[in-house]
């Protein structure tokens, strides 16, 4: 007897991502004054912060959710806001993560560095980077690194109605999914500069907003020399090593040339272990 063939399985297919869409109405109770983030207010190996970060941070997201503290827990209840990451499942864990608006010709190298260690870190990359580097974005996703999203300038900020913004951010979605998939979408944004109607709508939107607890030196004193990379390399290791840590870097030659030191030192001296965001 000849069996025949079961038939065979069709796989389902894809479900692209439905988004959230939101009122201008729902969200004029909320503050659209604007203030920054800066890493003046958290910084340091024993995450000590200034005077005044509590309550700084804590007008701009007061009605939403609960109040995390600066010092202490990042995450509110609802899981929505980091600013560091408390949630750690060991000691030194680290949550790397870098901010690109362009591409300053260094990712591929800081990606190496990364490989190198086996070390995952979170990407967040504005709509004009992914616009203009695709390629750049699929090779981040596919080294298994995370992307977020990373927010407009400061000037279309204050310009958007809540649902403008809103409209905004599935954009930057989309072409992250023409990228990617129809069927991926970012779950994390971060921004420097904030008011509180604009973390609401992020958060109606489906996003953990991420701040951090340091941000890497500018490159205007850097004279390509190595005790240029080795003071990078010390600011790090010492503002960026502690529990549930979130540096914030960018992806430039500073940063490159110091990364791997960073890296070497924090794996091997302080038993750091780097981890995506989650």
């Amino acid at each position: 007897d000849v069996t025949a063939d079961p038939t065979p399985t069709v796989p389902p297919e894809p479900t692209p991502v439905v988004f959230n869409t939101v009122s201008n109405a729902d969200f004029e109770q909320y503050n659209n004054d604007f203030d920054y983030w800066s890493i003046l207010y958290v910084t340091g190996e024993d995450n000590q912060t200034y005077p005044g970060v509590e309550e700084r941070l804590a007008e701009s997201i007061k009605d939403c959710n609960t109040i995390p503290k600066a010092t202490v827990q990042v995450k509110n209840d609802a899981g929505r806001y980091i600013i560091s990451n408390e949630q750690v499942e060991a000691e030194n864990e680290v949550y790397l993560t870098f901010s690109l608006s362009y591409e300053d010709g260094f990712t591929e190298t800081v990606m190496q560095r990364l490989d190198a260690h086996d070390v995952k870190a979170t990407f967040f990359l504005s709509k004009d980077y992914m616009t203009s580097n695709p390629e750049m974005v699929k090779k981040i996703y596919d080294a298994g690194h995370l992307i977020g999203i990373k927010s407009p300038n400061d000037g279309e900020l204050e310009s958007f109605t809540a649902e403008q913004f809103a409209e905004e951010l599935v954009a930057t979605e989309k072409v992250y999914q023409g990228i990617v998939g129809e069927t991926e979408r970012t779950v994390f944004f971060r921004t420097t500069y904030y008011s509180q109607r604009i973390l609401k709508v992020a958060e109606a939107m489906g996003y953990t907003v991420v701040f951090n607890t340091y941000s890497t030196l500018s490159q205007s004193w850097y004279n390509d020399t190595q005790d240029d990379v080795n003071k990078a390399r010390d600011r790090l290791f010492e503002r960026a090593v502690y529990d549930g840590a979130v540096p914030e870097l960018t992806a430039t030659k500073l940063v490159a040339d110091a990364l791997e030191m960073y890296l070497n030192d924090a794996i091997n001296d302080v038993n750091v272990t780097f981890k995506r965001l989650a």
